[in-house]
């Protein structure tokens, strides 16, 4: 199976909390994937390694959480430490 295949998991979904619009969550998969980070928009049903999350506290302050669900730890980072981290992965 194709998608079966590591090479081919997403490794984060990229998901935008509360009342935001998204585009903060759209800009930020977009800078991700630049990088060759295999992300999504949105979490449903998702089996990936991390959530990128963008709330009002981390927008306002430029910034992601960063929770990593193999172990449920997580930090808020920018968007740099959070390249830096997923590309580890990757």
């Amino acid at each position: 199976q194709l998608f079966s295949d590591p090479a081919f998991l997403l490794l984060a979904a990229v998901i935008a909390v509360g009342e935001g619009d998204g585009a903060d969550a759209l800009r930020t998969a977009a800078l991700l994937r630049a990088e060759g980070i295999r992300v999504r928009l949105d979490s449903s049903d998702a089996d990936v390694r991390f959530a990128v999350l963008i709330g009002e506290t981390e927008r306002r302050l430029g910034q992601v959480r960063l929770k990593d669900m193999a172990d449920r730890s997580e930090r808020v980072v920018d968007i740099e430490e959070a390249i830096y981290i997923l590309e580890k992965y990757s």
